[in-house]
């Protein structure tokens, strides 16, 4: 016959097993998972905000806006779907590994990510508007102690140049690669969002309600193999920008090439907005 403090101490120590597996805390999920299941508090400068909106807008009327909103939709089905296939093919190569291991890590403690409101539209805000100059978009291949000199442009847009430590002060705008990117960060608030839930369908993170939350994300113009442009004559394109009457033409003459493509670098500051060289 088994004794009841037998039975107590084996539901004790399944307790405990269970625990082990299924518990997660706040901390484990902000370090291991590219996504935060609370959403962020958006960072905005009204007024550059809007100026870097006016740019954007007058380049591509709302044709942007509704390729980020369709790009950050599609990631959330790939969050929920654990499509690591999406992931490869849409975000930055280093970003993609910690997507690879956070779901590693989720599925080791029995966690399976859920979505909610999917018909919810999007708020969009833009926070930042950044050019960088001199190096690839594939961070792994980029070397280390890159010099990097910021310089402003707009009033609300920065033009980052990358040199080598040993090229010397002579050359101080000369970079590995000459195509540039664009970097755009963005805030989108929404109803629709992820959460997870443990093996008994407990909600152990995020939230399922009706309530907006805001995320993160920067998008970052790939250029792949397109043919480099002179820092000089990149300088010049940029000069005649506010003026010129096709900017969309100039804009991809700049930025897009024949083989650009915009991906994904950093979601909720998960890679602290992922540097392009250490």
């Amino acid at each position: 016959m088994i004794s009841v403090q037998r039975i107590r101490a084996q539901k004790k120590l399944v307790g405990a097993i269970y625990r082990h597996f299924s518990y997660v805390s706040e901390k484990d999920l902000l370090d291991r998972v590219p996504y935060n299941f609370g959403g962020v508090k958006a960072q905005i400068n009204p007024n550059s905000t809007y100026k870097v909106y006016q740019l954007l807008h007058s380049i591509f009327n709302d044709k942007l806006d509704h390729g980020f909103k369709f790009a950050y939709e599609s990631m959330l089905d790939a969050f929920e779907n654990h499509d690591l296939e999406f992931f490869q093919e849409t975000v930055e190569p280093n970003l993609y590994l910690k997507i690879q291991r956070g779901f590693e890590f989720l599925e080791s403690k029995g966690l399976k990510i859920c979505q909610q409101n999917k018909n919810s539209q999007f708020d969009i805000a833009y926070n930042s508007l950044e050019i960088h100059n001199g190096v690839y978009f594939d961070r792994q291949k980029n070397p280390s102690g890159l010099r990097k000199q910021s310089l402003q442009m707009f009033d609300y847009a920065i033009f980052n140049l990358y040199t080598s430590n040993d090229m010397g002060a002579s050359f101080p705008f000369q970079g590995l690669v000459s195509r540039p990117i664009l970097q755009i960060g963005l805030y989108l608030s929404s109803s629709r969002k992820l959460y997870l839930e443990d093996s008994n369908g407990k909600i152990v993170a995020g939230e399922n309600s009706n309530m907006n939350q805001t995320h993160k994300i920067l998008f970052e113009t790939d250029p792949g193999e397109a043919s480099s442009l002179g820092n000089n004559q990149i300088f010049n394109m940029l000069r005649g920008f506010q003026t010129n009457t096709n900017k969309e033409k100039l804009f991809k003459e700049i930025f897009i090439g024949n083989d650009s493509q915009w991906k994904i670098t950093d979601i909720d500051n998960f890679m602290k907005g992922n540097p392009f060289t250490r």
